[in-house]
């Protein structure tokens, strides 16, 4: 008998004195963690994005595609679809920063066109009709060479663009980026991309696929990011 009033007492202890405070203790606990309320959290990532003031339009060009190739290897990924992963991923750091993106090509969905001129015309009415600020043209070089490698920048006759070319050269030098090859904005008349003077444009020969240094950066996903966070860099500091 004694012993059933002990079991007793000690049941009645944990039902009114233990079970209570630990039901308050994980309540507690519960509104301690934070929630999400918002429908598209921002991520580390975003919130290390320096924000552009402009909101300037932007128009992302990937040369090639569709049944245009570019450049061809059976032991390399096509030119054109190099120009497009890093055309979206340049454009993704862009947007990330406030600026306006849109795109001449987000696929490989594009016509078949005559020649360079038909193409160019294509792409340039995308950014027409977007009404864009700004043009960037994103292509590659191939060579017989293939020890030959390095970026160039043709632009128009714009000091903006100049200026914006050459800060894509000192964000590229930062990530020791392959060679510089100079910068071309005398003989822009010779690229049909650049044929439209009311946008500023900028056509970024980005490195040689027929080299493999350049080439195992050029499809390296981390270092496409590298390559767009440069150019963004340079966009805040010029375009801004």
């Amino acid at each position: 008998m004694k012993r059933v009033i002990i079991f007793f007492c000690l049941a009645l202890f944990v039902a009114l004195v233990v079970q209570p405070n630990l039901a308050s203790s994980l309540v507690k606990r519960n509104e301690d963690v934070p929630v999400n309320t918002t429908s598209s959290p921002l991520t580390n990532e975003d919130v290390s994005v320096q924000q552009c003031k402009s909101k300037a339009v932007i128009c992302i060009d990937a040369d090639n595609g569709g049944s245009d190739y570019g450049y061809e290897s059976e032991d390399k990924m096509l030119q054109k679809d190099i120009n497009l992963a890093l055309a979206l991923k340049i454009g993704d750091r862009l947007s990330r920063s406030g600026y306006h993106v849109i795109y001449t090509r987000q696929d490989d969905k594009v016509p078949d066109f005559y020649d360079s001129y038909d193409s160019a015309d294509w792409r340039i009415d995308k950014a027409e009709s977007g009404k864009a600020n700004y043009f960037l043209s994103i292509t590659l070089y191939s060579d017989k060479d293939i020890y030959a490698q390095g970026y160039s920048i043709f632009t128009q006759e714009n000091d903006q663009m100049i200026s914006l070319g050459n800060e894509i050269v000192n964000q590229f030098e930062l990530i020791n980026y392959s060679e510089y090859k100079g910068i071309d904005s005398d003989h822009y008349e010779n690229f049909p991309i650049l044929s439209d003077k009311d946008i500023p444009s900028m056509l970024l020969q980005i490195g040689h696929i027929t080299n493999e240094n350049d080439y195992s950066h050029l499809v390296d996903e981390n270092f496409q990011t590298k390559l767009a966070n440069a150019i963004l860099n340079a966009f805040i500091k010029e375009i801004n």
